[in-house]
């Protein structure tokens, strides 16, 4: 990243026969590379030695006499390079090159007849920022988290404006794919499924698209299909998502999603006969039986909290998902009574090790009981 700005800054040409000639010296190191570079040696230092801190910011666009000007700010310690991009009430993409000195101002200027409603500063993100929200003007966000801006009006159940401000995201920023998942949940929050689906299957062709989104993304497709009475699709859908290990929330969803749709599980009746193991003594008042369904070491407070306690104690084993040859997750139901209290019910997930030819209790990974 360092080199290709210092390439941008003095030329391609000049930097690569500085390269070339120190390779050819049989003798390169950093510290003689840098020294080739002394003209740039306040931008070096700053590269390698001192903390970001680096935000440009775009004005408004001013129209005035057959052009358009927008100012610019670098709150940096080193000058930027950067290009402008301004696009038109046309939907014309208009970019200028701006040199914004350190700790000052620049300019660009677009000679159009087309009015300029939006400016971005560096839109290729070139140079490395404190905060990128600024690079545009005027702003689609008062706040620098486009996300938590789509997320809190996601979580009012306000959808069209979600929709409104993921859209905007992902204008801005084609390949952000977890503002695009949030374009596909808004418009299935809304019933729009076509668009949704687009939207979903956009974020699973993306180059590299995070494991949250892959996730949600995969979910939608289920709740998809499982509108259109599609169960078995659907079923092979909320399957993927709890496989793309995104966060609880995606997964969660994935296994409602799975029950909902009906289709029979496939079952390991060795799990299914550990389970009854694990009610036999979870309600015989001896923790040491219980201990030996656990791995050593592990699930402490678990086993703490149950022996001796529970009254009632009964599991139906809903899913099993394999994760390799030796290690699955179980997702059960489970109705128990613990002493002095009300019964209780909810769905838990465990994760089960084979030691020893055995399956064992090895974690938790949801107690949502209550």
């Amino acid at each position: 990243m360092i080199w290709r700005m210092l390439a941008k800054t003095i030329g391609e040409q000049q930097f690569f026969n500085t390269v070339r000639n120190q390779i050819q010296s049989g003798n390169m190191t950093l510290a003689k590379l840098r020294t080739e570079f002394s003209a740039q040696k306040d931008f070096l230092d700053y590269a390698f030695s001192q903390p970001t801190d680096m935000n440009l910011l775009a004005g408004l666009p001013q129209t005035s006499g057959g052009e358009t000007k927008v100012a610019l700010r670098n709150l940096g310690s080193i000058p930027a390079t950067v290009n402008v991009l301004a696009t038109t009430d046309r939907g014309e993409k208009l970019t200028v090159q701006a040199t914004i000195p350190a700790k000052s101002f620049g300019e660009a200027v677009f000679r159009t007849a087309s009015k300029v409603v939006r400016a971005e500063v560096d839109p290729e993100k070139f140079y490395p920022q404190v905060d990128f929200s600024d690079d545009i003007a005027p702003r689609d966000f008062n706040e620098s988290d486009a996300i938590l801006v789509i997320k809190r009006a996601f979580d009012k159940k306000d959808y069209a404006t979600a929709e409104k401000s993921a859209r905007s995201a992902v204008q801005a920023t084609p390949n952000f794919d977890e503002a695009r998942m949030w374009l596909g949940r808004a418009f299935l929050a809304q019933g729009k499924t076509q668009e949704a689906e687009k939207e979903f299957r956009a974020v699973l062709d993306a180059k590299l698209p995070a494991a949250q989104s892959i996730a949600w993304a995969t979910v939608g497709l289920g709740e998809i299909a499982l509108r259109a009475n599609q169960p078995t699709q659907a079923a092979n859908f909320f399957n993927d998502a709890i496989r793309a290990e995104g966060e609880a929330g995606a997964v969660f969803n994935a296994r409602v999603g799975r029950n909902n749709s009906k289709v029979a599980p496939a079952i390991d009746e060795s799990v299914r006969a550990f389970f009854q193991q694990v009610d036999k003594a979870a309600t015989s008042g001896r923790k040491a039986e219980l201990d030996a369904l656990i791995l050593p070491g592990e699930m402490i407070r678990f086993s703490t909290g149950i022996g001796g306690q529970a009254q009632q104690w009964q599991t139906t084993l809903l899913q099993v998902d394999r994760l390799d040859e030796s290690n699955v997750l179980a997702e059960v139901a489970l109705n128990i009574r613990m002493l002095n209290k009300e019964p209780e019910s909810g769905t838990a997930i465990f994760q089960l090790s084979r030691v020893g030819g055995a399956w064992k209790l090895s974690g938790v990974e949801m107690f949502e009981v209550r």
